[in-house]
């Protein structure tokens, strides 16, 4: 039989890991919303750079270049990341250690991610991004607030605790970028379900809640991060073609991505097809001389 000392002893231990992890949710969701803060911001300055335009609207500073920069930046941009790209891959004598995907550091590794592999890919992401290019900038935002989560976990708590920790980080990536604590967590919590117990959740939604506070007051106060227009109440009608189309989307989403593995090993084999052929040409035009 467990005494009065022993059990007050196994609930303070119980309430100092409660306070642990509330204290590292809170750092996480700071830190995620200020990495997430500065990206946008260079995001701006090269905006500049590119468009000529801080407004942090790319459709409007589009709208007042000339016809051939609209043309133009947008490629200069997908060149200048590729060669960083390709100058990394080049270079890199040896194969990532860990993923660069905080989806697959969740299902498939233990919560690590490549530090290196990751800055070039955010940073590639960014110039694409800066120069017009339609890739979204939410992804490499949630990649960096994962990464930094990543190093602080390995650094200061302990193994098992690492996937929790980049949840926490993604999330608070994503609370920063959307505005939408409450969506980022419940989509984490769809990851976690099949890595970590549920009961983990309470870390990601204060990470969450503590990165949107954090992005409010970088900001200067609560904006809407987009201008929607107020539209009358469906008619009974319309609601039922929403579901029909719930429905469509259901069946062509899996559809689409069959569609993608079959293009994929399509190009693949045909690349492979082509490799050989110009090898078999090279040697031909070998034995000609």
């Amino acid at each position: 039989m467990t005494s009065p000392r022993m059990k007050r002893l196994i609930h303070m231990q119980h309430y100092q890991l409660m306070l642990r992890r509330l204290v590292i949710s809170m750092i996480l969701g700071i830190a995620a919303a200020t990495v997430v803060w500065l990206f946008h911001q260079s995001m701006l300055q090269l905006e500049w750079l590119f468009l000529g335009s801080r407004r942090g609207s790319l459709v409007a500073a589009a709208a007042d270049l000339p016809l051939w920069r609209r043309l133009l930046t947008p490629a200069l941009g997908g060149l200048v990341a590729g060669c960083i790209l390709w100058l990394f891959q080049k270079y890199q004598h040896q194969r990532p250690s860990a993923p660069t995907d905080y989806m697959e550091a969740f299902d498939a590794g233990d919560g690590r991610l490549d530090v290196s592999a990751s800055l070039v890919k955010s940073l590639a992401s960014l110039i694409v991004v800066s120069s017009g290019s339609a890739i979204g900038r939410e992804g490499a935002m949630i990649l960096l607030a994962a990464l930094f989560a990543s190093i602080f976990a390995r650094y200061f708590t302990p193994f098992k605790e690492w996937k929790l920790w980049v949840a926490c980080g993604a999330a608070a990536g994503m609370a920063s970028a959307y505005h939408a604590p409450l969506a980022g967590s419940l989509f984490i919590a769809e990851i976690l379900f099949g890595s970590l117990m549920l009961a983990s959740l309470g870390p990601v939604v204060i990470s969450a809640v503590s990165a949107l506070l954090m992005s409010n007051l970088l900001n200067g106060g609560q904006e809407t991060l987009y201008q929607v227009q107020i539209l009358t109440a469906p008619w009974p009608i319309q609601y039922v073609l929403m579901a029909m189309l719930g429905i469509i989307a259901g069946f062509t989403g899996p559809l689409f991505l069959m569609l993608m593995q079959y293009s994929s090993n399509f190009f693949r084999s045909s690349i492979q097809y082509v490799d050989y052929g110009v090898r078999s040409l090279l040697l031909m035009r070998g034995y000609d001389g």
